[in-house]
C-alpha cells in the first residue's frame, strides 16, 4: 500500500517489493530473534561455511562456498550468452523518419550566374568611377542569395608610339562601404595591373555561409527553414558598388610620346541561389540536378 501511494507502483509492480520485504524481515528474524531457528532455509539447504562440518549438518542439500560459486559463475555464462544471441540476432525495428528529428534531409539548390559590364574610353593620367547596384545584374527577383561577386577588368594595348610593347598600367580601388551588408570575405585592396588580353579580378565578395549551405545542403530537419532563409537573403548585396579605375599610358618610344589611351571593360560576375527544392531524405548518393 505504501508503494503504491508513493507514486513508484506505476513503474514497478507492487508485489515485487512486498515479497522482497517478505524475505528480508525472515531472513533479519532468523538471525537476530532467539526463538526464531538460525537458518533461514530451514532443513531443506544449508551453505556451509569453512568451519562447518557436512557430517553434522542436518539438511536434504548442504552448498559448500566452492559449489555456490561455480553455480553463479555458470549463471553468469548463461545470461550472457542469452543477451549476446539476442543481440546479434535481433535486426532493428523499422522507424518513421518522421517520428525522429535526427533523421537528416538534403535540399536541392540550382545555382546560376549573371554578368554585367561597362566599357570606358580613358586617355593617358585620366580616371573614372564605375557604379553599379544589385538590379543591374539582371538576377530575378525571386531568386536567392548572391553567395559570389567577382569585379574583374580586361582591356588590350593599343600601342600607338610606333615602338611600345609594354601593356599600359591600370590602377583599381573599389569602394563597397556603400553595400548594405554584413560582408563575410572581401577583398576591396588597391590594385594595379599591367596584363592585357586576359581578365584579371581586382575585387570580390564571398559570402562563406550561404555558399557552405550549398557545398553540402545536408542538415536537420528542424533546421530546414533557417537554411531556406539563410539560402533567399538577397539583403546583404544591396547599395551601391564602386570601382574607381586610373590609367597610365607606356611611353617606349619618346619621340612619339605615349599611347593615346585605352578602352577598359569592367565585368560584374554574380553567382546565386537559382531554386531551392523540397527537401528530401539524406541518402549519401548525391540529388540528381
Amino acid at each position: 500500500t505504501v508503494w503504491s501511494f508513493s507514486g513508484l507502483g506505476s513503474d514497478v509492480f507492487p508485489s515485487i517489493p512486498g515479497i522482497g520485504s517478505a524475505f528480508l524481515a525472515h531472513f533479519l528474524l532468523c538471525h537476530f530473534r532467539e526463538e526464531s531457528s538460525s537458518r533461514a532455509f530451514g532443513t531443506m539447504f544449508y551453505f556451509l561455511s569453512k568451519n562447518d562440518v557436512a557430517d553434522s549438518i542436518d539438511a536434504r542439500f548442504i552448498v559448500s562456498p566452492r559449489q555456490l560459486m561455480s553455480a553463479g559463475v555458470v549463471a553468469l555464462l548463461v545470461v550472457v550468452g542469452l543477451e549476446a544471441a539476442y543481440v546479434i540476432s535481433d535486426p532493428p525495428e523499422p522507424r518513421d523518419s518522421d517520428e525522429f528529428m535526427f533523421d537528416l534531409y538534403e535540399l536541392p539548390i540550382t545555382v546560376a550566374t549573371a554578368t554585367y559590364q561597362q566599357t570606358f574610353d580613358l586617355q593617358d593620367g585620366e580616371s573614372a568611377d564605375f557604379e553599379t547596384r544589385f538590379s543591374d545584374w539582371g538576377i530575378p527577383e525571386d531568386a536567392g542569395v548572391i553567395y559570389d561577386l567577382t569585379f574583374e577588368i580586361l582591356y588590350s594595348d593599343t600601342q600607338e608610339n610606333l615602338g611600345g610593347s609594354a601593356c599600359d598600367s591600370v590602377t583599381t580601388v573599389p569602394d563597397f562601404s556603400g553595400a548594405e551588408g554584413p560582408l563575410e570575405i572581401v577583398d576591396d585592396a588597391q590594385q594595379t595591373n599591367e596584363q592585357c588580353d586576359v581578365p584579371v579580378v581586382v575585387a570580390y565578395v564571398y559570402q562563406m555561409t550561404p555558399a557552405s549551405i550549398i557545398d553540402f545542403p545536408v542538415m536537420f530537419k528542424e533546421d530546414i527553414d533557417d537554411f531556406s532563409d539563410i539560402l533567399f537573403d538577397q539583403s546583404a548585396m544591396q547599395g551601391d558598388w564602386y570601382v574607381t579605375l586610373s590609367l597610365s599610358t607606356n611611353v617606349d618610344t619618346p619621340v612619339v610620346g605615349n599611347d593615346n589611351g585605352e578602352q577598359i571593360q569592367v565585368i560584374v560576375t554574380a553567382s546565386y541561389v537559382e531554386s531551392v527544392g523540397k527537401a528530401v531524405k539524406f541518402t549519401e548518393e548525391p540529388l540528381a540536378e
